[in-house]
């Protein structure tokens, strides 16, 4: 039987993102936040950017107009993030950047990092406490070959302002070549190990935003 241009049309944007993407390379370092690698904002607790600006925090373009919290929210705001189909990814480095023709002070200053490998909206364990510097660039933090389907950051502070930017953000990691491994939980003595370590002592590729 033949749908109609009607239903199909219907089917195609009721699908998630990643039905219409090829699948992404597995067994290899890449952006797994990126909307082109099947990334998606899952939620977003305060937006004053419009519907739908969500979504350029991860299209590997900095532009003039960040996503930024709404004027009267306080502090702190969550983005949450997942990868293609939501498979489980080892991750590898989380690259903010607040790069903003806004004024400075409205610049995302300190911001936690959370994982989980349940849901959107529960079971996620603490990485860290992160403090991105005053230099509007791309700067990367280490996350140490952790497992999650799902990414959350938490807003805390800007640098004075009374909304918080945000211009880019991504997740570099690698999905494996097969789901072959059953992760239920975090894995709590890597989680240890991370925390009790110099996170300067690693280097992570440099992000180069796409033009």
């Amino acid at each position: 039987m033949r749908l109609p241009l009607a239903a199909i049309v219907f089917l195609l944007a009721a699908a998630p993102a990643w039905a219409q993407l090829a699948p992404p390379p597995e067994g290899e370092l890449i952006n797994l936040a990126a909307r082109r690698m099947g990334g998606c904002v899952v939620n977003v607790s305060s937006n004053g950017s419009g519907a739908g600006s969500e979504d350029g925090r991860i299209d590997e373009k900095v532009t003039d107009k960040p996503y930024a919290t709404e004027a009267k929210s306080q502090l702190p705001q969550d983005i949450v993030l997942s990868f293609y189909k939501d498979k489980v990814a080892t991750l590898k480095s989380i690259v903010l950047d607040a790069t903003s023709k806004e004024n400075p002070e409205t610049r995302l200053e300190d911001f936690e990092v959370f994982v989980s490998l349940t849901s959107p909206v529960a079971g996620y364990v603490s990485i860290g406490t992160f403090t991105l510097g005053t230099d509007p660039k791309p700067q990367d933090f280490p996350l140490l070959d952790l497992k999650a389907k799902f990414v959350k950051v938490r807003l805390y502070s800007n640098r004075g302002g009374k909304k918080t930017t945000l211009n880019e953000i991504a997740v570099f990691g690698i999905l494996p070549k097969e789901q072959d491994f059953f992760i239920t939980e975090i894995d709590k003595e890597q989680l240890t190990h991370f925390k009790n370590m110099g996170r300067d002592a690693l280097v992570f590729p440099d992000w180069h935003p796409v033009e």
